[in-house]
């Protein structure tokens, strides 16, 4: 659960967020910069944001426990990607992969979608580059509009 978090809000945060956009712009792949910017490399979660307003929010990364710290997220040019647990798990018994599922560029390559099962989630991306990868998304938990954002770095 913890990990499902994480990763909503950078692709990481609400299991239970569910994106409106079906409209997928990314074409072919190779065109796309932010998409070679994004595929083929392993993403590490390196802060983890939350707050009532996108532009104060706060950072929960002590907050987190060690072994969701070194959880990967592996994105692949077939528009796959997993989240495996790194090399501590938080339960020995839990699987390597913690979560697959597909993803797409949406809007332009403004927002990340990604669909794990039945749940489709769309974040806007802050901000894309080789080494850095930032995603917000937004919520309403308890009736209360909540922002949470994931920065991730590249391995």
């Amino acid at each position: 659960m913890k990990a499902n978090l994480l990763f909503v809000t950078a692709v990481a945060v609400c299991l239970s967020l569910q994106g409106c956009n079906t409209d997928d712009d990314s074409g072919d792949g190779n065109a796309n910069p932010a998409r070679s910017e994004l595929v083929a490399r392993n993403w590490r979660l390196t802060d983890f944001l939350s707050g009532s307003s996108p532009n104060q929010l706060t950072s929960n990364w002590a907050e987190l426990d060690s072994c969701s710290r070194d959880n990967i997220l592996q994105i692949s040019t077939n528009g796959s990607y997993v989240l495996d647990e790194g090399q501590t798990k938080c339960d020995p018994m839990d699987p390597q992969v913690n979560e697959s599922g597909t993803w797409a560029l949406l809007n332009n390559e403004t927002q990340f979608r990604n669909i794990v099962g039945i749940d489709t989630t769309v974040s806007d991306i802050i901000e894309l580059t080789a080494t850095r990868f930032k995603l917000q998304t937004a919520a309403v938990i308890n009736d209360t509009m909540l922002y949470f954002q994931g920065v991730y770095t590249a391995n």
